[in-house]
This record gives structure tokens, sequence and C-alpha cells, in this order.
């Protein structure tokens, strides 16, 4: 849950101009993401949610269906860590949606750089742990 980086990345998509980035970041409560903001270490435990809980099953549930109606995603640097960025990452891959990563070192330089994911990649595959 690294909101800031969302944020970010969300806008130098919307800037490049090719893309219509969802924010999953974007679509909780202004309270929620302030307290999301505000957590460092990204543990969704620290501001209430518990992984697994209903609450959690409600966002993962709302973001999935931003995924199958979407025509690609761009998963973050340590998405592989992420319980929800991986359900997310397998559902794009089972509707063959597009997939990249974003390069946060070109970010940082003010560039947009996304490296396309093959799902029939071992790297993929290892990482969503199938």
């Amino acid at each position: 849950m690294n909101f800031p980086l969302f944020f970010q990345v969300e806008g130098q998509l919307n800037r490049d101009g090719q893309w219509q980035a969802i924010n999953p970041a974007s679509l909780d409560s202004e309270e929620r993401v302030k307290e999301c903001l505000a957590n460092v270490d990204g543990d969704p435990v620290k501001i209430g949610i518990n992984v697994g809980g209903s609450e959690w099953a409600e966002i993962i549930g709302r973001d999935v269906e931003h995924v199958v109606k979407s025509d690609a995603i761009c998963l973050l640097p340590g998405w592989q860590y992420s319980k929800g960025a991986k359900i997310e990452a397998f559902v794009a891959w089972q509707c063959g949606k597009e997939i990249y990563e974003y390069d946060v070192e070109m970010g940082r330089r003010g560039g947009l750089y996304l490296e396309r994911i093959s799902p029939d990649d071992e790297y993929f595959k290892l990482k969503v742990n199938l």
C-alpha cells in the first residue's frame, strides 16, 4: 500500500497522454486516503484493515472489477509482496490484459518507463506464485 507512489504513477501515466489511469488508492474515501498516506510502511493492519477480512474483500473486489474493465494494468515495484496486487495480476493474466511493471528509478528522474511483462515468463509466474 504505497499510496504516495500510486498517486505519482497515476499522474505520470495521465500526463503521458497514452493512458487513462485508474488509481485504486483514489477510489477510497478521503479519510482512508489520508490514513494510508500517513502509513509510511504500508501495513494495512496499522490502519485497521484486516487482510482477508470483509472490508479488504470489498476493496479487492472493487479493484478487480476495474482490472477486468481495463485494457492493461501497471504493477508497482514490490507488487509480489502484496496479496491484493498478486490477485490483480492474476486476474489481468487470466483476462488477457497487458501487464506492465513501473520503473521507479526512471520515475524519480521524471521519465516514464513501463516494462511489459509476459505472463508466460517464469519471472511473472514466480512473483505471482503460480
